[in-house]
């Protein structure tokens, strides 16, 4: 069984997969340095997650839950970070904002947040990371995806 906030990242990892947007991985839920000679990549994590009380009766349980999309690029001599990673943001934030949610899902919200920073480095990193809210609900007794 996958539990429902794992069916939803994998559903929006595959969102970003496919056409490709960046050289190199989309990934789930892992924080990993930029790897030396990779130009860019995505990272989709689970950032917060909260249920609504319920009586214990066997009722569904809805969830508020947070997932963040990382960005990352590498700029170079002649380019800025901020630069090398702002084509990217606007693609990825164009593919969340036309994108169907996942079967199940009861809300599928973009918040207009974004945190961004540089790495500096032998050449810097910058990181830019928009935050989806999704509305879902779980099968009684279970976390798997409610339909």
């Amino acid at each position: 069984m996958t539990t429902a906030f794992k069916t939803v990242q994998d559903a929006l990892v595959t969102l970003l997969q496919t056409p490709a947007i960046v050289a190199g991985a989309v990934r789930a839920g892992r924080a990993l340095p930029l790897p030396e000679g990779v130009a860019s990549d995505i990272a989709v994590s689970l950032e917060a997650l909260t249920g609504q009380a319920i009586a214990l009766t066997g009722a569904p349980q809805d969830w508020g839950v947070t997932y963040a999309i990382a960005m990352r690029a590498r700029g170079s001599a002649s380019v800025d970070a901020m630069a090398a990673v702002d084509p990217i943001f606007e693609t990825v934030y164009a593919r969340v904002a036309t994108g169907a949610a996942p079967a199940g899902v009861q809300g599928w919200v973009l918040q207009p947040r974004v945190l961004m920073d540089v790495e500096e480095a032998d050449t810097p990193v910058a990181r830019m990371a928009l935050f989806l809210d999704v509305r879902l609900r779980t099968q009684p007794g279970s976390l798997a995806l409610a339909a």
